[in-house]
């Protein structure tokens, strides 16, 4: 019988023949059988489809950012009015220090106290209008949060509920009752916790009330009416929450509300 055996060496492999009369075999060797492992990496050049673009702003990440910059948009809110405050009161020192001896008479002090009233009301407005810039941007931040789960935490109901609340303050003191009512609708309606607040309840009844008034005015009865009605209800519910239900304040706008 003869035997003959080949050996051919290549980098890596070894490759082995072995041959008889009645039996012929070939077989691979690999000296390492670990796998090799890859990645996809990131598809930088490829633009996200809108159907992925849903996926993503859905994430826990995306919401989180936008929860983060509506808090951004929170307290640069905050600041922008207390730089108004810190602005105003720096202005009356000056006036106290101010000595006019031009002031003859009791007119021309009345006039410079009026004109330093003005000067003073309009740094709060212009600080209002600018407050709630940001506020808007802080609303509409998390009016993108899509995450079924972020839209029911406490922090993002709060952080709403904190953006609407400064929203409110502002356009009610620039006798925006309009804008003011549907924010407090939507105030209301965000959680029990916030329904159960007195003072919403009584801004409201404070706004429908001016609502009222102007529907009157142009004679639309049947408005008047209705926004009447919603009037008395919240102003009933204000009562309940900041007095008790049977107090005397309670039962004496009951007895008001059942004459109208």
């Amino acid at each position: 019988m003869q035997r003959f055996i080949i050996i051919i060496l290549i980098p890596f492999i070894h490759f082995s023949i072995y041959s008889n009369q009645n039996q012929k075999k070939s077989e691979l060797v690999f000296p390492d059988e670990k796998p090799i492992e890859g990645y996809w990496g990131e598809a930088e050049s490829l633009e996200t489809s809108k159907d992925l673009k849903i996926i993503e702003d859905i994430s826990e990440e995306a919401s989180t950012k936008k929860i983060e910059n509506a808090r951004k948009m929170f307290n640069l809110s905050l600041s922008i009015f207390k730089s108004s405050e810190i602005q105003i009161q720096n202005k009356k020192s000056e006036y106290e220090k101010e000595v006019n001896l031009e002031d003859k008479y009791t007119w021309q002090k009345k006039a410079r106290e009026n004109n330093r009233e003005k000067e003073l009301r309009k740094i709060t407005i212009d600080a209002r209008q600018n407050s709630i810039i940001p506020l808007v941007k802080g609303m509409n931040y998390l009016d993108k949060i899509e995450n079924p789960i972020v839209k029911k935490s406490p922090i993002y109901i709060d952080l709403k509920a904190s953006l609407f609340r400064e929203y409110i303050k502002h356009q009610f003191a620039l006798k925006s009752y309009n804008l003011a009512v549907d924010m407090l609708d939507r105030y209301i309606e965000l959680s029990d916790k916030y329904e159960a607040e007195a003072e919403p309840h009584k801004i409201l009844a404070a706004c429908l009330e001016k609502q009222e008034i102007q529907a009157s005015k142009y004679k639309k009865d049947a408005l008047a009416f209705s926004i009447r009605s919603k009037k008395n209800h919240h102003l009933m519910r204000y009562t309940e929450l900041a007095f008790g239900k049977g107090s005397n304040q309670y039962n004496k706008l009951a007895e008001k509300v059942s004459r109208e």
